[in-house]
């Protein structure tokens, strides 16, 4: 059992880390995969950025059918003039039954409507309404990768561990991370004991 939401706006107050090739993310994906197996009953990308391009924000949706069937939409690199790494920026996520919206310090960045249908066009169609699979809970995730496709489908090339020293890397975000984890945990643990089922 976790945390899902189906419509809302969402607001966090992030700063990325520092570090070539880091891909931190906000993202959501789906609590029930009703329409099938990933990207069929959908992802929504709220935030992904590459730890070299201090400057931009990618947002995007994915959808269409079953892999290797399914398509996406993105902004592509969205640049509002503020570098991602050295302040903090709240990034908010609107989403309706009609739209999302996706902004940075309240500057609109990319809209997409939910008014039509997804389906790919490729393989079976998963779905027999309009705005699906965006009817449906998703929930919330946060994270930092190292490397990955982000960068070598974008032209970026490959993460070598090796061959790419972190160049000015935040020294601390390692420890930041743990930190805030645990202070999440705990505080689920309290919860936890608070919370009563009807």
């Amino acid at each position: 059992m976790g945390f899902h939401w189906r419509y809302g706006r969402f607001e966090m107050r992030v700063r990325n880390p520092v570090g070539d090739y880091l891909w931190p993310a906000l993202w959501m994906m789906p609590a029930d995969s009703v329409y099938g197996t990933w990207a069929s009953s959908g992802e929504i990308d709220i935030l992904e950025c590459r730890g070299q391009f201090p400057l931009e924000t990618d947002h995007a949706i994915h959808f269409g059918g079953m892999w290797p069937n399914n398509a996406f939409e993105f902004s592509g690199s969205q640049f509002t003039g503020k570098n991602y790494q050295q302040e903090f920026f709240v990034i908010a996520f609107e989403w309706d039954e009609n739209e999302m919206r996706w902004y940075v310090d309240d500057q609109l960045l990319y809209v997409r409507s939910l008014v039509r249908n997804f389906w790919s066009g490729i393989g079976e169609n998963p779905y027999t309404d309009i705005r699906q699979p965006f009817d449906q809970s998703f929930n919330l995730i946060m994270h930092v990768s190292v490397g990955g496709n982000f960068f070598y489908d974008h032209g970026h090339g490959d993460f070598d561990q090796f061959r790419d020293p972190q160049r000015g890397v935040d020294k601390d975000w390692r420890l930041i991370m743990f930190e805030f984890t645990n202070k999440w945990y705990s505080l689920q643990q309290k919860k936890k004991k608070y919370r009563t089922r009807p």
